[in-house]
């Protein structure tokens, strides 16, 4: 049954009499017109006009003129869940075909077959060597694709053969986790270098300028004392008494 009219009244005054805010109520029994008839296909009870509370049908196909048969694809019983109104829309009587399934580098392992028609089943799994990347089991959907998508089985990446020293040093087996910050350290080396390198540089350019002041200051004082060698040795000696 369901409610026809409000479900909550009130007492109320007008002038000196009391009198309800509404009319009561009536529960009627909930019925249903006969549900949808289908495209390729029947329900039960088709010759019924009206349909009580919890009263069901049930759909089926006919069966297909050419070698594909129909399939069902929707809820297979419906009944009457409320005034008017069936417990959910009515199916469909189809051909559905799923593409084969093909996963490389692995294999199915359940639900073979030529075709794979409605509700259709698979299971794979990879190869050695390979991993899963997806759901292992598919199953045919009424669109004609599988649901989920088809996995995939890629490479498993081959770790490296080093074995690790045991160390008790923070930031052991991942450097990131020490002290210093890679990027960090890094940037302080680069920047050390280029110090070291520029000190280096003006190290050499003094010492070159030192040298080569002093080069040219022995030159100069060299060539002094010829000089004043040769004035020396040309002017005469004066006469002794």
């Amino acid at each position: 049954y369901y409610l026809i009219g409000e479900a909550v009244v009130h007492c109320e005054l007008k002038g000196e009499e009391a009198v309800w805010s509404a009319k009561p109520a009536i529960c009627a029994r909930i019925l249903c017109p006969p549900p949808p008839k289908i495209e390729n296909g029947k329900h039960t009870f088709s010759d019924v006009e009206v349909f009580h509370y919890l009263e069901a049908v049930t759909y089926s196909c006919d069966p297909a003129p050419g070698p594909e048969e129909y399939s069902l694809v929707g809820e297979r019983t419906l009944y009457c869940a409320s005034h008017q109104k069936w417990s959910s829309d009515a199916p469909e009587c189809k051909v559905v075909r799923c593409p084969f399934p093909v996963v490389a580098n692995g294999k199915q392992i359940s639900g073979f077959g030529k075709t794979f028609s409605y509700k259709a089943t698979v299971m794979f799994e990879c190869n050695k060597g390979f991993y899963l990347n997806g759901s292992d089991t598919i199953i045919c959907g009424g669109n004609s694709t599988w649901e989920p998508s088809i996995p995939t089985c890629p490479k498993v990446s081959t770790p490296s053969t080093a074995k690790p020293l045991n160390s008790s040093v923070s930031g052991y087996p991942n450097p990131r986790e020490g002290l210093f910050d890679l990027d960090d350290l890094d940037a302080w080396v680069i920047a050390l270098i280029v110090v070291t390198a520029l000190l280096a540089v003006a190290v050499i350019v003094v010492g070159l300028y030192k040298f080569l002041q002093r080069r040219k200051k022995g030159k100069g004082e060299v060539r002094a004392e010829y000089t004043s060698y040769q004035h020396k040795s040309t002017t005469p000696a004066e006469p002794t008494n």
